[in-house]
C-alpha cells in the first residue's frame, strides 16, 4: 500500500513537472526540423538506424548512405543508446520527426524529475524540486538542445541524476535487482555519451566510497565494484570494439588537438551573447554561448560564502553533497582554462572531451545540488520558514525569467527528401570524417556507382544493397577485378558462389581503401557480408549474458513480491 501511494505521488509529480516544463520545450512542439549543429546529422542518422535495423543489420555499426555512399562505421564508434530509444518510437508507429524531437522534449521534465528523486533522499521536497528545477532550467541545457543538437549529451545528463539515486538505493540495502539497476543506470550513461560517462562515472564510484566510509560499510565496496562490473558486461558489445578499434580511423589525428583550443574565456562564462554560431574563443555576437547563467553562478558564491556554517551541519550526507559540489564546480572551472593545459598533455584521455567547454556539464550538474544546499543552511530554513510554496514559485519565475531568450529556435525546416530515400549522403555527419579508416582515398567520393570493374570486362549486376549484404551477378569470359564501391572496414567478407573470397589489402593503392576482390571468369553470385569480428562477437556474447542475468533478477523479483 505504501508502495502504491508512493508511486503514485510521483507520477503526481512528475506530471506537475511537465506542465512546469513546458515553455522549454514549447519550441519543439511546432512542426518542423530544428537547425543546430550536429541536429540534421543525428536525424539522418536516426534514418540509417532504422533502415539498418529493418535490413537485419543488429547491433547497429554500420551505416550505408553516409561517407558519400561509401559506408561509414560511425555506429561503431558513437553512442547507441538515444538512437535505440528514438527507434522503440518509431517502431511503435511515431514518425522520425517526431521521435527525434520527443527525446529533447522528454529531457526537460525528466531530468528535472530524476533530479528530485535523488536529492529528495538527502532534503527537503522543496529544496529538491528546486534544484531539479536549476538542473533543467539552464543555459548549457537549452544550448545542447536548440544550439548544438547534442543529442548524446542530453540523453547522458538526463540520466546522470537517476544513477546517483540508483546508487543511494544500493548503499541503503544491497539486493541483487539493486547491483542490477545501477549496472543499468551506469550502462545507459556509457552507451548514451562516452564522453559523459569517462567524466562522470570516476565521480559517481568515489562518491559511492566516500558515502560508504561515512556509513562505516567500507566492506560493502565489492557490491558497487560489482554494480560497475556489470555495467561493463552489458555495455561490452558497445565500447570493446569502439575502444579496441579507434586505432583503425582517422579519430586521433583530427579530434584531439581540439581541446588546447577551444577555452572559454572567464567572461564568456559570466556572461556570453546567446547565439547559434560555433565554438570560438572569447565573447563574439551570433556565435554559441558559454555563460553559466546568473541563478547558477549566485548558488555557487552563496554556498562559498556560507561554506563554514555549512559545514557544521549535523545530517549524514549534506556535507558530502555539499563538497562535491563545490570540488566540482571548482575542478571543472579549472580545468576550462589555459592554465590546465599542462594537466591535459599529461592526462592525454582528458583530450578526447575535445572542447574544455564541454565541462560545463559538470557545473550544471554541482551547481543544482548546490542550491539544495544552500536552502538546506540552517539561517535559510530560518528565513523561508513557512513561505516555501512561495520560494518554489519564485526560484521557477527566477529561472524562466533569466533563460527566457535560452529556449528560441534558429530556424525550422523540412527535411529534404533525400534524407529519406536511397540517394547517398554526401557526407559522414561528423566532424571531420574521423571514423573513415585510415585507408579510405578521398578520391572515391567522386562516384555514385556501387561497384566497378578494375580489370577486365563483363556484366554484372547489383540485386541487393541492404546495409550489412550486397548481392552481385556477374558474367565474363575471363577473370575480373571487381570493386564493390563501399569502404573496407574489418567484418566485411566476400563469398562468390558462397565460397569465402581473399578480398586485397585496403592500403593497396588500387583499392583505393574499398573492397576489392577477384572473380573468376563464367557466371557467379556474389555476396559481399558485414558480420562481427572474433572480438565484437565476444563482446556481443558478454553483453548477452549480462542482459539474461538482468533478466532472471527481475523475473525472480516479480515472483517473490
Amino acid at each position: 500500500m505504501k508502495f502504491i501511494k508512493k508511486f503514485y505521488l510521483n507520477i503526481g509529480i512528475l506530471l506537475l513537472i511537465t506542465a512546469l516544463s513546458f515553455p522549454a520545450f514549447k519550441a519543439l512542439t511546432k512542426p518542423g526540423l530544428i537547425t543546430g549543429h550536429d541536429t540534421q546529422g543525428h536525424f539522418i542518422r536516426l534514418v540509417e538506424f532504422d533502415r539498418a535495423i529493418k535490413d537485419g543489420h543488429f547491433p547497429v555499426r554500420w551505416s550505408k548512405r553516409l561517407n558519400w555512399g561509401l559506408g561509414y562505421p560511425y555506429f561503431n564508434f558513437a553512442y547507441p543508446l538515444p538512437y535505440y530509444i528514438e527507434e522503440v518510437f518509431v517502431l511503435v508507429g511515431l514518425d522520425y520527426l517526431t521521435s527525434f524531437k520527443l527525446i529533447f522534449i522528454l529531457s526537460f521534465p525528466l531530468g528535472w524529475f530524476f533530479m528530485f528523486i535523488w536529492l529528495r533522499k538527502h532534503f527537503s521536497l522543496m529544496s529538491s524540486f528546486i534544484a531539479g528545477a536549476f538542473y533543467t532550467y539552464v543555459p548549457y541545457h537549452f544550448l545542447n538542445v536548440y544550439v548544438r543538437g547534442a543529442i548524446g549529451e542530453v540523453v547522458a545528463m538526463t540520466l546522470l541524476p537517476l544513477a546517483f539515486y540508483s546508487l543511494e538505493r544500493l548503499l541503503e540495502k544491497v539486493t541483487a535487482l539493486r547491483i542490477v539497476l545501477l549496472g543499468l543506470s551506469i550502462g545507459a550513461i556509457v552507451t548514451s555519451h562516452n564522453i559523459s560517462a569517462m567524466i562522470f562515472m570516476p565521480l559517481l564510484f568515489i562518491y559511492g566510497l566516500c558515502q560508504l566510509y561515512k556509513q562505516k560499510h567500507l566492506i560493502e565496496v565489492k557490491f558497487l565494484s560489482l554494480s560497475f562490473c556489470y555495467a561493463a558486461s552489458i555495455t561490452a558489445f558497445f565500447w570493446v570494439p569502439a575502444i579496441t578499434e579507434e586505432s583503425l580511423t582517422k579519430v586521433g589525428e583530427v579530434i584531439y588537438p581540439y581541446f588546447l583550443k577551444h577555452y572559454p574565456s572567464l567572461q564568456s562564462l559570466l556572461y556570453s551573447p546567446w547565439g547559434f554560431g560555433g565554438s570560438k574563443v572569447g565573447i563574439i555576437h551570433g556565435e554559441m554561448s558559454f555563460q553559466i547563467g546568473l541563478a547558477h553562478i549566485s548558488v555557487v558564491i552563496a554556498c562559498l560564502v556560507w561554506l563554514v556554517p555549512f559545514g557544521r551541519r549535523k545530517k549524514r550526507g549534506v556535507g558530502l553533497l555539499f563538497a562535491l559540489g563545490v570540488l566540482l564546480t571548482m575542478g571543472a572551472l579549472f580545468m576550462m582554462q589555459p592554465i590546465s593545459s599542462s594537466v591535459v598533455n599529461t592526462l592525454t584521455p582528458l583530450k578526447f572531451i575535445q572542447f574544455p567547454w564541454r565541462l560545463l556539464m559538470v557545473i550544471v550538474f554541482a551547481s543544482s545540488l548546490l542550491s539544495a544546499c544552500l536552502l538546506e543552511i540552517k539561517f535559510i530554513q530560518r528565513l523561508i520558514r513557512g513561505k516555501q510554496i512561495f520560494i518554489a514559485i519564485a526560484a521557477l519565475g527566477v529561472l524562466l525569467f533569466l533563460n527566457r531568450n535560452h529556449w528560441k529556435v534558429n530556424e525550422y525546416y523540412s527535411p529534404p527528401a533525400y534524407f529519406f530515400d536511397d540517394r547517398a549522403i554526401d557526407t559522414t555527419t561528423t566532424l571531420a570524417h574521423e571514423h573513415a579508416p585510415k585507408w579510405q582515398n578521398t578520391n572515391v567520393w567522386q562516384s555514385s556507382l556501387r561497384f566497378q570493374i578494375k580489370d577486365g570486362s563483363g556484366l554484372v549486376q547489383n540485386t541487393v544493397w541492404k546495409t550489412s549484404y550486397h548481392e552481385f551477378s556477374s558474367s565474363s569470359s575471363r577473370s575480373l577485378l571487381l570493386t564493390d564501391r563501399t569502404v573496407y572496414y574489418p567484418g566485411w567478407e566476400v563469398y562468390i558462389d558462397g565460397v569465402k573470397t581473399k578480398t586485397l589489402d585496403p592500403w593497396d593503392p588500387v583499392t583505393e581503401g574499398l573492397i576489392t576482390f577477384e572473380v573468376p571468369s563464367g557466371a557467379h553470385t556474389i555476396g559481399v557480408r558485414f558480420g562481427e569480428t572474433p572480438l565484437r562477437f565476444a563482446s556481443n556474447m558478454f553483453s548477452l549474458a549480462a542482459l539474461v542475468l538482468s533478466l532472471g533478477v527481475f523475473f525472480k523479483f516479480r515472483k517473490a513480491k
